[in-house]
């Protein structure tokens, strides 16, 4: 997928100086370039993703990176949420096995990237975010591709990486919340910061 998005230009880049600046002027500017993104790719029947890049800070670890992926969607959120509700396909409690992050009624699946990560195909010389529509991976099952995809990018993952990534798991099975920052975290003790506005949570 990564492939076709690249090769056929369906990507959209996103860039800001610095990830740690949740200002709200900031966050306002950056949510408005993914909007421009989801509408410009709205009706698009293609592949496509949004790529959030970042000059600074420089990464020392995975916990550092995990705790800015976090607050950047915190604060996204909370902006996003002023104008549009969650995707109803979706759950927006990080604790359900149904979650996955929505920005203006879209749901997108969310891969966290930086110089740090101990994953070999997670690594990027800035920090990066990419999204990805939640509704191409449900045409795949729509037609009856996924477990073959799936499949694939897990055998391609072991030839990259050395091994299977530990984190990894279909929608449905645990909460995709745990795959966001690319950090191998205890899938029972793990708790997750994200907080949805007027909504029940339930700790993972």
């Amino acid at each position: 997928m990564a492939h076709t998005v690249f090769s056929q230009n369906h990507v959209r880049v996103i860039s800001s100086p610095d990830m740690t600046d949740l200002r709200s002027e900031t966050v306002k500017h950056v949510l408005g370039q993914i909007y421009d993104a989801i509408e410009f790719f709205q009706g698009d029947k293609g592949y496509h993703s949004i790529l959030l890049e970042f000059d600074e800070p420089f990464i020392h670890c995975e916990h550092q990176f995990e705790t800015l992926l976090w607050n950047l969607l915190q604060a996204l959120h909370d902006e996003d949420s002023k104008s549009f509700a969650w995707n109803e396909k979706v759950e927006s409690d990080p604790g359900s096995v149904q979650f996955s992050f929505s920005l203006m009624g879209k749901a997108f699946y969310i891969i966290g990237m930086h110089p740090k990560s101990s994953r070999r195909a997670r690594q990027s010389p800035k920090p990066m975010l990419v999204l990805n529509p939640h509704e191409q991976f449900e045409k795949i099952r729509a037609t009856g591709n996924y477990e073959k995809v799936r499949d694939k990018i897990r055998r391609l993952d072991i030839a990259y990486s050395g091994t299977r990534n530990p984190m990894a798991d279909d929608f449905g099975n645990t909460s995709e919340a745990l795959q966001y920052s690319g950090r191998q975290v205890d899938k029972e003790s793990w708790r997750c910061p994200f907080r949805p506005r007027n909504q029940k949570t339930t700790m993972l």
